[in-house]
């Protein structure tokens, strides 16, 4: 392994991956670029440490009804005079004391601000785990577009190649018949040209499929030096239509889907819990308390254990806390918190919104996609049909070489028009099934499949 090749793994290990040498071609299907998108998706990952985070956070309130333990340790050296408690009376020489003892305390009541924290950090732990799963969609989603504009300039290069390849041919038949003298020399310095403009076509698509492909290494994290080879399949060429439902059930649908959704509405339930902490100061609030301890004094009689069986203590004690006046810190933490949960309450009304409006035009899109396809097969067929017309009044003399060109170049538009309305088609079934929320990462299948 190069230098190189070491830095990027030790990189990749860093970050919690496996790394994919760079010089080692792999080949990726559809359904490992899935996962390899879930695995390594940046902002999915930031994602799952928030919920993780949040998680923790849940934890911690639920041990906050548990008392606490605690141990201390002092040792103490004095000179000159000083009073030692442990003989009553004062000393006028060097001593040393240790001082051992435990304490532990437990909140009985708060004005059930415990209760009411406990509930707003599961509520936001839920939250998160809501926005994690609408994360995961979102990555499945990026890699469908992704790998479908690829296998759509692939197959846009092929009808350029193939378009090259029947310009090649028509030159060397316009060439024999030109020797044959049956052709004027303009046919052929035409058809060069067509020829030449044919090979700019290839140029150009191989670069746009050289981008898609780059686009994806980028939407799976993967080594941008590496070499890798994509599976492509081959776009369907029969797909479902539109969906037989109105757009208000869809949206319905989405509603009761969409994890996001869900997330808002965790989110306005943890900011209604903190109106209940906010508020939870105006209550008395009740703590016990214990501690045990003993100590040691080098000046005093006995030995380490018997002393500090001797001076033995402990202490139980409870009390009670009644606010009278806090400067209207809890009147002003209420109004904050309140003004926080009609925050809440208008993001989650506002993503209701955008979530209907995801959907509406998520299935208009599908629909005109539907029609689209329509056409593209039309057009492609009659172009194909006026493109062989052409072809054989040119063989037979009745036509020019300029009809010819045209009729191709017609029938190369309607091919390339044809591929990309059935890629768009793809493209748009997937994302209604995303705007509704219907993307299941953990059972997604290839939607290549017909």
């Amino acid at each position: 392994m190069t230098r190189r090749a070491l830095l990027v793994a030790v990189g990749a290990l860093a970050l919690g991956v496996a790394p994919i040498a760079a010089q080692t071609p792999g080949r990726i299907t559809f359904d490992d670029a899935v996962r390899i998108a879930l695995e390594r998706n940046a902002g999915l990952r930031a994602a799952q440490n928030g919920a993780e985070v949040d998680q923790l956070a849940a934890r911690g309130r639920a041990l906050d009804f548990l008392p606490d333990l605690s141990f201390s340790s002092r040792q103490t050296t004095r000179w000159g005079r000083n009073f030692n408690d442990v003989e009553g009376r004062i000393l006028n020489d060097r001593s040393s004391s240790v001082n051992l003892g435990l304490a532990s305390s437990v909140t009985l009541f708060d004005g059930f601000a415990n209760v009411a924290a406990l509930r707003q950090a599961r509520y936001a732990s839920e939250a998160s785990q809501s926005g994690v799963e609408r994360e995961r969609q979102a990555v499945v989603f990026d890699v469908v577009s992704n790998y479908v504009g690829l296998i759509e300039a692939h197959e846009r290069l092929g009808v350029q190649r193939e378009n090259l390849a029947a310009q090649e041919e028509q030159l060397h038949q316009i060439q024999e018949r030109l020797d044959a003298g049956t052709v004027p020399v303009s046919d052929l310095y035409q058809q060069q040209a067509s020829v030449a403009g044919a090979k700019v076509d290839v140029v150009g698509a191989e670069r746009d499929f050289e981008l898609a492909r780059i686009a994806l290494v980028r939407t799976l994290f993967l080594d941008p030096t590496g070499d890798y080879e994509f599976e492509l399949p081959a776009l369907p060429d029969s797909l479902a239509a539109a969906p037989d439902t109105t757009a208000a059930g869809l949206v319905e649908t989405a509603f009761a889907r969409r994890a996001d959704v869900d997330a808002a509405r965790a989110q306005v339930e943890a900011a209604s819990q903190g109106v209940r902490v906010a508020g939870a100061s105006r209550w008395p609030s009740l703590n016990l308390s214990a501690s045990y301890a003993s100590n040691y004094v080098d000046t005093a009689n006995g030995g380490f254990s018997d002393q500090l069986d001797l001076n033995r203590t402990g202490s139980v004690g409870l009390a009670l806390s009644f606010p009278l006046f806090d400067r209207l810190d809890a009147r002003l933490a209420t109004a904050r918190a309140t003004l926080e949960v009609d925050d809440a309450r208008l993001q989650a009304e506002t993503l209701r919104q955008d979530v209907a409006e995801e959907v509406q035009t998520a299935l208009l899109d599908l629909r005109t996609a539907v029609r689209r396809l329509d056409a593209a097969e039309a057009q492609a067929k009659a172009a194909e049909r006026a493109l062989e017309a052409v072809r054989d009044r040119y063989e037979f003399g009745a036509g020019t070489l300029l009809e010819l060109t045209q009729a191709r170049a017609v029938q190369v538009q309607a091919e390339s028009e044809l591929v990309s309305a059935r890629a768009n088609l793809l493209l748009q079934r997937e994302a209604l099934r995303f705007a509704t929320g219907e993307i299941d990462p953990e059972r997604f299948t290839s939607p290549f499949e017909g």
